[in-house]
């Protein structure tokens, strides 16, 4: 499992809420950072963001990311059922 996640996200993002609300429906938590926030957007850039939502999973061993609501790969890396 996943040390944490961070949900990249813009208020007007429909895909960024059905995503956590998806999360929270799993009981899945993370921290939602919105891109107004200008420390957010670099973090977001440095990360190579094109789109929200985007996710930054951060394990022990290396840090993943899932660009939009991939509600396949999210399951599969989180290890939902």
């Amino acid at each position: 499992m996943a040390d944490s996640i961070i949900v990249y996200t813009q208020s007007a993002c429909g895909h960024c809420h059905r995503q956590m609300d998806w999360m929270n429906e799993k009981n899945i938590p993370f921290e939602e950072r919105e891109i107004s926030n200008q420390e957010y957007r670099a973090e977001f850039l440095n990360l190579k963001g094109k789109g929200t939502p985007l996710t930054l999973i951060k394990k022990a061993d290396a840090n993943e990311v899932v660009t939009g609501f991939n509600q396949q790969a999210l399951t599969e890396k989180l290890q939902v059922r």
